[in-house]
């Protein structure tokens, strides 16, 4: 049984047909698109996936032809830059417009990969801030599923698992491919871990729920 927040994210898994892919993909132009597209349907694509708002078509624009772009007059700055932002990051004041810009120089970024394990920090570093479900900075290292991003997820989990990264958790066992067992036996492992907190345990008992009644 689906719990308090927990409900609603079993709410939209269900609306989600069992065909669609639920990890990034490599659209037309050989560029990885953070949307969900349906295998059996390629002009469908869910365009939003936030909060509790799931919406279906395939007659909307693609969500991600230009949503992001830098000014032609903004120099692109160097990586280790933005993951100094990221490291230096603190909630208050302008702090959503701080996070959409860093997500904004991420995307367009070509070593954006290269920011995972910083953008996993600052979850694990504020686990009770609402950054979107998923959110912008999620949208960005996800697109790395199968180049890097779910090894430096693993080693969040272990270090310091949030509801967030837990959740991101769970998105891939959806995925039914090969990380799909072993992620939920890291939810698993964090489920009976002594060293976090109570509510951590319960959602991720929660979720290994959702696949080991």
């Amino acid at each position: 049984m689906c719990h308090s927040w927990l409900a609603q994210l079993c709410r939209i898994q269900e609306k989600i047909p069992h065909h669609v892919h639920r990890n990034p993909v490599a659209g037309p132009d050989n560029q990885t698109h953070h949307f969900i597209k349906c295998h059996s349907h390629p002009k469908l694509k869910i365009v939003k996936l936030n909060e509790v708002h799931l919406q279906a078509s395939s007659e909307d624009p693609d969500p991600v032809s230009a949503p992001y772009s830098i000014s032609e007059n903004q120099a692109m700055r160097g990586i280790q830059a933005i993951i100094t932002d990221l490291q230096n990051f603190q909630f208050g004041g302008a702090a959503d417009e701080q996070l959409s810009n860093l997500a904004d120089e991420l995307e367009e970024h070509p070593e954006s990969a290269t920011a995972i394990r910083a953008v996993l920090e600052l979850f694990e570093r504020y686990p009770d801030e609402d950054f979107g479900m998923p959110g912008p900075l999620a949208h960005v290292i996800e697109r790395f599923y199968g180049a890097g991003y779910e090894t430096e997820l693993e080693l969040s989990l272990r270090r310091k698992p949030t509801t967030l990264t837990l959740w991101f958790g769970n998105r891939i066992v959806n995925a039914k491919d090969s990380c799909s067992e072993h992620f939920i036996d890291l939810l698993s492992e964090v489920a009976h871990r002594a060293n976090v907190a109570e509510n951590i345990r319960t959602t991720a008992q929660q979720f290994v729920g959702l696949h080991r009644p």
